[in-house]
């Protein structure tokens, strides 16, 4: 009886070293991927913590004018963001200066605002950093003195306080201004604020990026080991 024996061809060995390469190849890749996808996650964990609340810190948000007010912030489609993160919800808190006057803060439809504002020296923040903290601000004329800023039914969230003066919003479609002013409209605003951002979905999703690729990383790091070596080899 003939016993028929299968040549090891240089075409076949170089057909298991490119199935090898594109294994070492593929796995690394699955691996890359989940380290990218957990550190995404980790970060995401690391800046909201826990709870899904982002904070800014207390900065200097003070104006020798009536009121300092954000420039036009457009808000859409917030529905379909609130699905994946939660509802969106923002607490900002205004702490009075030392012997500084009551304060007010307050979100508002722009078109209402605006017309509250008319004729009054404001100044209007048209941008911002955080690295170091730094506002970019747009002055505009007046000297009308309002009326008292809580005594308006234009406001969709508001706070005032003697001390500080907090207001907190669930995020919705609009075109708003932020203001903060002093509670009785006189010139001459003292304070320091805080911003914070709640998306309550977030720690979940963060944690699962983590989960999600440790076990991309471990699959890879499989692909590896058990497609990308030689054939015979074993481990000891």
């Amino acid at each position: 009886m003939t016993t028929t024996q299968t040549s090891d061809t240089p075409a076949a060995r170089d057909s298991r070293s490119g199935g090898r390469i594109a294994a070492i190849v593929a796995g690394a890749l699955i691996a890359l991927a989940g380290m990218a996808v957990a550190a995404v996650g980790g970060i995401l964990l690391g800046l909201f913590g826990g709870d899904g609340t982002i904070a800014s810190g207390s900065h200097p948000l003070s104006t020798s004018r009536t009121a300092l007010v954000s420039s036009v912030a457009d808000i859409d489609d917030i529905s379909s963001v609130a699905d994946l993160v939660g509802d969106p919800r923002i607490r900002i808190t205004a702490h009075s200066g030392d012997g500084g006057e009551a304060l007010f803060v307050g979100i508002g439809r722009a078109a209402q605002v605006d017309r509250y504002l008319a004729s009054v020296p404001t100044d209007v923040v048209t941008d911002f950093e955080l690295d170091p903290f730094e506002l970019t601000r747009e002055p505009r004329d007046g000297s009308r003195q309002p009326a008292p800023p809580a005594d308006q039914n234009i406001w969709v969230a508001s706070g005032t306080g003697a001390d500080s003066a907090t207001l907190r919003w669930k995020v919705r479609d609009g075109d708003y201004r932020l203001v903060l002013m002093n509670a009785d409209g006189s010139r001459g605003v003292n304070a320091e604020g805080d911003v914070a951002l709640t998306a309550s979905h977030v720690p979940t999703i963060a944690w699962s990026m983590i989960g999600g690729g440790v076990l991309l990383l471990l699959v890879g790091v499989a692909t590896i080991g058990l497609l990308g070596r030689r054939p015979g080899t074993s481990r000891g």
